[in-house]
Protein backbone atom coordinates (compact mmCIF):
# COMPACT_ATOMS: atom_id res chain seq x y z
CA UNK A 1 0.00 0.00 0.00
CA UNK A 2 1.46 3.40 -0.55
CA UNK A 3 0.23 6.79 1.01
CA UNK A 4 1.01 10.35 0.23
CA UNK A 5 3.68 10.82 2.73
CA UNK A 6 3.69 14.19 3.24
CA UNK A 7 -0.23 14.69 3.70
CA UNK A 8 0.22 11.24 6.18
CA UNK A 9 2.71 13.05 8.54
CA UNK A 10 1.57 16.11 8.74
CA UNK A 11 -1.78 14.46 9.44
CA UNK A 12 -0.68 12.14 11.71
CA UNK A 13 1.54 14.83 14.00
CA UNK A 14 -1.84 16.88 14.28
CA UNK A 15 -3.25 13.80 15.44
CA UNK A 16 -0.79 13.17 18.15
CA UNK A 17 -1.09 16.58 19.59
CA UNK A 18 -4.84 16.35 19.69
CA UNK A 19 -4.16 12.96 21.62
CA UNK A 20 -1.52 14.47 23.80
CA UNK A 21 -3.59 17.78 25.17
CA UNK A 22 -6.70 14.80 25.50
CA UNK A 23 -3.96 12.92 27.89
CA UNK A 24 -2.92 15.98 30.22
CA UNK A 25 -6.71 17.23 30.69
CA UNK A 26 -7.80 14.23 31.34
CA UNK A 27 -9.15 13.71 34.63
CA UNK A 28 -7.90 12.35 37.70
CA UNK A 29 -8.97 9.51 39.40
CA UNK A 30 -11.92 10.11 41.32
CA UNK A 31 -10.94 10.60 45.25
CA UNK A 32 -13.70 8.93 46.88
CA UNK A 33 -13.09 5.21 47.80
CA UNK A 34 -13.80 2.25 45.70
CA UNK A 35 -14.42 -0.86 47.83
CA UNK A 36 -13.09 -4.08 46.85
CA UNK A 37 -15.35 -6.71 47.40
CA UNK A 38 -15.60 -8.82 44.48
CA UNK A 39 -19.05 -8.33 43.26
CA UNK A 40 -19.31 -4.50 43.23
CA UNK A 41 -15.19 -4.55 42.05
CA UNK A 42 -15.44 -6.84 39.44
CA UNK A 43 -18.58 -5.10 37.72
CA UNK A 44 -16.81 -2.20 38.09
CA UNK A 45 -13.87 -2.97 36.43
CA UNK A 46 -15.10 -4.50 33.57
CA UNK A 47 -17.20 -1.60 32.59
CA UNK A 48 -13.79 0.45 32.72
CA UNK A 49 -12.41 -1.69 30.58
CA UNK A 50 -15.05 -1.68 28.46
CA UNK A 51 -14.78 2.14 28.43
CA UNK A 52 -11.34 1.83 27.78
CA UNK A 53 -12.29 -0.16 24.61
CA UNK A 54 -14.52 2.39 23.13
CA UNK A 55 -12.31 4.85 23.67
CA UNK A 56 -9.62 2.97 21.63
CA UNK A 57 -12.29 2.70 18.87
CA UNK A 58 -13.09 6.23 18.48
CA UNK A 59 -9.25 7.46 18.29
CA UNK A 60 -8.92 4.02 15.65
CA UNK A 61 -11.64 5.33 13.77
CA UNK A 62 -9.86 9.06 13.68
CA UNK A 63 -6.47 6.78 12.53
CA UNK A 64 -8.52 5.30 9.59
CA UNK A 65 -9.69 8.81 8.28
CA UNK A 66 -6.69 10.13 8.51
CA UNK A 67 -4.99 6.96 6.57
CA UNK A 68 -8.21 7.66 4.07
CA UNK A 69 -7.31 11.56 3.66
CA UNK A 70 -3.55 10.34 3.15
CA UNK A 71 -4.74 8.74 -0.38
CA UNK A 72 -4.29 4.80 0.15
CA UNK A 73 -4.09 2.80 -2.63
CA UNK A 74 -3.23 -0.45 -3.74
CA UNK A 75 -0.19 -0.99 -6.24
CA UNK A 76 -0.05 -4.11 -8.27
CA UNK A 77 3.42 -4.76 -10.79
CA UNK A 78 2.40 -6.13 -13.96
CA UNK A 79 4.23 -8.98 -14.76
CA UNK A 80 2.09 -11.24 -17.27
CA UNK A 81 2.17 -11.05 -20.94
CA UNK A 82 -1.00 -10.08 -20.78
CA UNK A 83 -0.01 -6.67 -19.22
CA UNK A 84 2.24 -6.09 -22.54
CA UNK A 85 -0.41 -3.67 -24.64
CA UNK A 86 0.61 -3.59 -28.75
CA UNK A 87 -0.73 -0.66 -29.92
CA UNK A 88 -0.48 0.52 -33.49
CA UNK A 89 0.61 4.37 -33.21
CA UNK A 90 0.22 6.74 -36.42
CA UNK A 91 3.43 8.29 -36.71
CA UNK A 92 2.98 9.05 -40.80
CA UNK A 93 0.42 9.52 -43.13
CA UNK A 94 -1.92 11.69 -45.47
CA UNK A 95 -3.73 15.08 -44.61
CA UNK A 96 -6.97 14.99 -46.14
CA UNK A 97 -8.88 18.30 -45.60
CA UNK A 98 -13.24 17.34 -46.97
CA UNK A 99 -14.48 20.74 -48.03
CA UNK A 100 -18.48 20.06 -47.91
CA UNK A 101 -20.37 22.69 -49.49
CA UNK A 102 -23.69 23.63 -47.30
CA UNK A 103 -24.93 26.00 -49.74
CA UNK A 104 -28.86 26.57 -49.63
CA UNK A 105 -29.05 24.56 -52.67
CA UNK A 106 -27.87 21.20 -50.71
CA UNK A 107 -31.11 21.16 -49.57
CA UNK A 108 -32.58 20.27 -52.84
CA UNK A 109 -33.29 16.25 -53.09
CA UNK A 110 -31.46 14.15 -55.97
CA UNK A 111 -32.25 10.58 -56.85
CA UNK A 112 -29.75 8.05 -55.26
CA UNK A 113 -29.48 4.10 -54.96
CA UNK A 114 -29.19 1.87 -52.01
CA UNK A 115 -26.51 -0.76 -51.64
CA UNK A 116 -29.53 -3.02 -52.21
CA UNK A 117 -30.42 -1.21 -55.85
CA UNK A 118 -33.76 0.86 -54.60
CA UNK A 119 -33.75 4.09 -56.45
CA UNK A 120 -34.68 6.97 -53.01
CA UNK A 121 -34.62 10.94 -52.93
CA UNK A 122 -32.41 12.61 -50.72
CA UNK A 123 -30.81 15.87 -49.75
CA UNK A 124 -27.97 16.11 -51.69
CA UNK A 125 -26.07 17.37 -48.56
CA UNK A 126 -27.21 13.77 -46.80
CA UNK A 127 -26.18 12.06 -49.76
CA UNK A 128 -22.41 13.75 -49.18
CA UNK A 129 -22.31 13.44 -45.25
CA UNK A 130 -23.17 9.89 -46.22
CA UNK A 131 -20.32 9.37 -48.44
CA UNK A 132 -17.83 10.81 -46.21
CA UNK A 133 -18.83 9.30 -43.23
CA UNK A 134 -18.37 5.86 -44.96
CA UNK A 135 -14.76 6.62 -46.31
CA UNK A 136 -13.43 7.85 -42.30
CA UNK A 137 -15.07 5.08 -41.15
CA UNK A 138 -13.58 2.45 -43.28
CA UNK A 139 -10.45 3.75 -44.35
CA UNK A 140 -7.81 5.95 -43.50
CA UNK A 141 -7.06 4.99 -39.78
CA UNK A 142 -4.16 6.36 -39.48
CA UNK A 143 -4.48 9.45 -41.51
CA UNK A 144 -5.54 13.30 -40.67
CA UNK A 145 -8.31 14.35 -41.65
CA UNK A 146 -10.75 17.42 -41.55
CA UNK A 147 -13.78 19.14 -42.10
CA UNK A 148 -14.13 22.58 -43.26
CA UNK A 149 -18.26 23.42 -44.54
CA UNK A 150 -18.44 26.26 -46.94
CA UNK A 151 -20.80 28.59 -48.64
CA UNK A 152 -20.20 32.61 -47.89
CA UNK A 153 -17.09 31.59 -46.36
CA UNK A 154 -15.24 28.58 -44.85
CA UNK A 155 -15.37 27.53 -41.19
CA UNK A 156 -13.61 25.09 -40.52
CA UNK A 157 -15.68 22.87 -38.64
CA UNK A 158 -12.93 20.15 -37.57
CA UNK A 159 -9.23 20.86 -37.58
CA UNK A 160 -6.97 17.81 -38.95
CA UNK A 161 -7.17 14.91 -36.39
CA UNK A 162 -7.09 11.53 -35.71
CA UNK A 163 -10.39 11.61 -33.54
CA UNK A 164 -12.48 9.64 -35.98
CA UNK A 165 -15.62 9.94 -33.10
CA UNK A 166 -15.09 13.88 -32.80
CA UNK A 167 -14.82 14.47 -37.07
CA UNK A 168 -18.25 11.97 -37.23
CA UNK A 169 -19.96 14.68 -34.57
CA UNK A 170 -18.83 17.57 -36.69
CA UNK A 171 -20.16 15.94 -39.51
CA UNK A 172 -23.80 15.10 -38.93
CA UNK A 173 -24.23 18.92 -37.36
CA UNK A 174 -24.13 20.31 -40.95
CA UNK A 175 -26.90 21.73 -42.11
CA UNK A 176 -27.59 23.94 -45.46
CA UNK A 177 -27.58 27.48 -45.07
CA UNK A 178 -30.60 29.35 -44.98
CA UNK A 179 -30.04 33.06 -44.52
CA UNK A 180 -29.53 35.10 -47.72
CA UNK A 181 -26.77 36.78 -46.25
CA UNK A 182 -24.50 33.86 -45.48
CA UNK A 183 -25.16 31.85 -48.71
CA UNK A 184 -22.87 31.59 -51.93
CA UNK A 185 -19.99 28.90 -53.36
CA UNK A 186 -17.20 30.38 -52.49
CA UNK A 187 -15.22 27.64 -53.92
CA UNK A 188 -11.55 29.56 -54.43
CA UNK A 189 -11.93 30.93 -50.54
CA UNK A 190 -12.24 27.12 -48.88
CA UNK A 191 -9.47 26.24 -50.98
CA UNK A 192 -7.14 29.03 -50.17
CA UNK A 193 -7.96 28.85 -46.85
CA UNK A 194 -8.28 24.78 -46.21
CA UNK A 195 -4.36 25.22 -48.21
CA UNK A 196 -2.74 27.63 -45.51
CA UNK A 197 -4.56 25.16 -42.41
CA UNK A 198 -2.22 22.39 -44.25
CA UNK A 199 1.05 23.50 -44.88
CA UNK A 200 1.16 25.45 -41.01
CA UNK A 201 0.29 21.88 -39.47
CA UNK A 202 3.08 20.23 -41.94
CA UNK A 203 5.15 23.17 -40.96
CA UNK A 204 4.61 22.48 -37.04
CA UNK A 205 5.32 18.84 -37.59
CA UNK A 206 7.99 19.41 -39.15
CA UNK A 207 10.11 22.02 -36.60
CA UNK A 208 8.89 19.42 -33.86
CA UNK A 209 10.53 16.72 -35.49
CA UNK A 210 13.67 18.71 -35.98
CA UNK A 211 13.33 19.23 -32.23
CA UNK A 212 13.51 15.75 -31.71
CA UNK A 213 9.95 15.59 -30.52
CA UNK A 214 7.45 13.43 -31.34
CA UNK A 215 5.26 14.49 -33.81
CA UNK A 216 3.09 13.38 -37.03
CA UNK A 217 5.04 13.52 -40.19
CA UNK A 218 2.61 14.80 -43.10
CA UNK A 219 3.79 12.69 -46.15
CA UNK A 220 1.18 14.03 -48.51
CA UNK A 221 -2.06 16.45 -48.19
CA UNK A 222 -4.96 17.03 -50.15
CA UNK A 223 -8.59 18.58 -50.11
CA UNK A 224 -11.46 17.00 -51.47
CA UNK A 225 -14.16 19.22 -52.45
CA UNK A 226 -17.73 17.93 -52.46
CA UNK A 227 -20.23 20.60 -54.17
CA UNK A 228 -23.49 21.03 -56.42
CA UNK A 229 -21.76 23.74 -58.29
CA UNK A 230 -18.97 25.97 -59.30
CA UNK A 231 -17.94 29.02 -57.96
CA UNK A 232 -20.94 31.93 -57.24
CA UNK A 233 -19.37 33.60 -54.35
CA UNK A 234 -21.72 36.33 -52.32
CA UNK A 235 -22.19 39.24 -54.49
CA UNK A 236 -21.39 41.82 -51.82
CA UNK A 237 -17.97 40.27 -50.95
CA UNK A 238 -17.02 41.26 -54.76
CA UNK A 239 -14.41 43.50 -52.84
CA UNK A 240 -13.21 41.27 -50.83
CA UNK A 241 -9.68 39.18 -52.69
CA UNK A 242 -10.30 36.21 -50.24
CA UNK A 243 -13.68 35.39 -50.46
CA UNK A 244 -13.60 36.56 -54.09
CA UNK A 245 -10.63 34.27 -54.64
CA UNK A 246 -10.97 32.54 -58.15
CA UNK A 247 -10.90 28.82 -58.07
CA UNK A 248 -7.76 28.38 -60.76
CA UNK A 249 -6.16 31.12 -58.33
CA UNK A 250 -6.37 28.90 -55.44
CA UNK A 251 -5.63 25.57 -57.22
CA UNK A 252 -2.43 27.41 -58.69
CA UNK A 253 -1.69 27.65 -54.68
CA UNK A 254 -2.24 24.54 -53.66
CA UNK A 255 -0.16 23.02 -56.39
CA UNK A 256 2.58 25.54 -55.07
CA UNK A 257 2.32 23.96 -51.65
CA UNK A 258 2.08 20.58 -52.93
CA UNK A 259 -1.25 20.12 -52.10
CA UNK A 260 -3.93 17.80 -54.14
CA UNK A 261 -7.07 19.19 -55.25
CA UNK A 262 -10.55 16.78 -55.67
CA UNK A 263 -13.08 17.81 -56.99
CA UNK A 264 -16.50 15.97 -57.15
CA UNK A 265 -19.50 17.44 -58.17
CA UNK A 266 -23.15 15.53 -56.70
CA UNK A 267 -25.72 17.72 -59.42
CA UNK A 268 -26.37 16.25 -62.36
CA UNK A 269 -26.58 19.68 -64.37
CA UNK A 270 -23.13 19.43 -63.98
CA UNK A 271 -22.89 17.23 -66.91
CA UNK A 272 -24.97 19.22 -69.02
CA UNK A 273 -22.83 20.97 -72.49
CA UNK A 274 -24.17 24.04 -70.91
CA UNK A 275 -21.15 23.68 -68.10
CA UNK A 276 -18.83 22.19 -70.50
CA UNK A 277 -15.95 24.49 -70.99
CA UNK A 278 -16.46 25.24 -67.16
CA UNK A 279 -15.91 21.76 -66.08
CA UNK A 280 -13.07 21.29 -68.34
CA UNK A 281 -11.23 24.27 -67.48
CA UNK A 282 -11.59 23.25 -63.85
CA UNK A 283 -10.35 19.50 -64.31
CA UNK A 284 -7.19 20.41 -65.70
CA UNK A 285 -6.43 22.71 -63.19
CA UNK A 286 -7.20 20.12 -60.89
CA UNK A 287 -4.99 17.37 -62.60
CA UNK A 288 -2.64 20.22 -62.54
CA UNK A 289 -2.38 19.35 -58.65
CA UNK A 290 -2.31 15.61 -59.36
CA UNK A 291 -5.86 15.61 -58.23
CA UNK A 292 -9.27 15.09 -60.77
CA UNK A 293 -12.77 16.59 -61.38
CA UNK A 294 -15.52 13.82 -60.94
CA UNK A 295 -19.35 14.15 -61.86
CA UNK A 296 -21.36 11.96 -59.86
CA UNK A 297 -24.01 10.08 -61.13
CA UNK A 298 -26.03 7.15 -61.68
CA UNK A 299 -22.56 5.52 -62.71
CA UNK A 300 -20.38 6.92 -60.56
CA UNK A 301 -21.57 7.38 -57.17
CA UNK A 302 -20.11 9.11 -54.52
CA UNK A 303 -18.70 6.39 -52.58
CA UNK A 304 -17.54 5.31 -56.17
CA UNK A 305 -15.20 8.29 -56.47
CA UNK A 306 -14.13 8.34 -53.09
CA UNK A 307 -12.97 4.92 -53.70
CA UNK A 308 -10.87 5.77 -56.55
CA UNK A 309 -9.46 8.98 -54.70
CA UNK A 310 -8.64 6.28 -51.86
CA UNK A 311 -6.28 4.46 -54.47
CA UNK A 312 -4.90 7.39 -55.19
CA UNK A 313 -3.84 8.90 -51.76
CA UNK A 314 -1.86 6.01 -50.38
CA UNK A 315 0.00 6.37 -47.62
CA UNK A 316 3.57 4.87 -47.77
CA UNK A 317 4.89 3.92 -44.80
CA UNK A 318 2.76 1.64 -42.28
CA UNK A 319 1.95 2.74 -39.17
CA UNK A 320 4.44 1.89 -36.38
CA UNK A 321 3.33 -1.24 -34.17
CA UNK A 322 4.91 0.23 -30.42
CA UNK A 323 4.77 -2.33 -27.56
CA UNK A 324 4.00 -0.95 -24.15
CA UNK A 325 4.06 -2.30 -20.80
CA UNK A 326 2.12 -0.52 -18.10
CA UNK A 327 4.49 -1.04 -14.75
CA UNK A 328 1.61 -0.81 -12.28
CA UNK A 329 -1.92 -0.81 -11.67
CA UNK A 330 -2.96 1.39 -8.85
CA UNK A 331 -6.29 0.64 -7.10
CA UNK A 332 -7.68 3.63 -4.57
CA UNK A 333 -8.34 2.56 -0.71
CA UNK A 334 -9.82 5.54 0.18
CA UNK A 335 -13.63 3.78 0.52
CA UNK A 336 -11.91 0.85 2.59
CA UNK A 337 -10.70 2.96 5.49
CA UNK A 338 -13.55 5.28 5.53
CA UNK A 339 -15.53 1.99 5.83
CA UNK A 340 -13.20 0.94 8.70
CA UNK A 341 -13.43 4.11 10.29
CA UNK A 342 -17.48 4.16 10.19
CA UNK A 343 -17.26 0.67 12.06
CA UNK A 344 -15.09 1.66 14.47
CA UNK A 345 -16.67 4.56 15.43
CA UNK A 346 -20.12 2.51 15.33
CA UNK A 347 -18.44 0.10 17.48
CA UNK A 348 -17.45 2.87 20.20
CA UNK A 349 -20.69 4.30 20.26
CA UNK A 350 -22.28 0.64 20.86
CA UNK A 351 -19.83 0.36 23.57
CA UNK A 352 -20.70 3.35 25.44
CA UNK A 353 -24.04 3.30 25.08
CA UNK A 354 -24.73 -0.37 26.32
CA UNK A 355 -22.39 -2.02 28.74
CA UNK A 356 -19.64 0.54 29.02
CA UNK A 357 -22.31 3.45 30.11
CA UNK A 358 -22.15 5.17 33.10
CA UNK A 359 -25.69 6.16 33.77
CA UNK A 360 -28.96 4.13 34.15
Amino acid sequence: MQLDLATFAFLFSLLMLVWLIYAIKRGKDPALPITQSPPFFQGFFLRAQLAKGAKYCFWAACFFLLIAMSHPRAVQRLTSEHDLLKTELPRSGIAIYFLLDESGSMSEKVEAHTGFGERVDIAKIDLAKQAIQEFIESKRSHDLAGLIAFARVADVLCPLTLNRQELMARLKAVQPIKEDARNGTAIGYAIFKAVNIITATKHFAERQESAHKSAYSIQNQAIIIITDGLQSPHPDDKDNPFRFMPPDEAIDYAKENGVRVFYIGIDPILGKSDYANDIAKLKKAMQGTGGELFLADSQHTIDDILSQIDKMEKSELPPEVVVTKAPIREVSLVGLFITLAMLSLALGAFIETTAARSAP
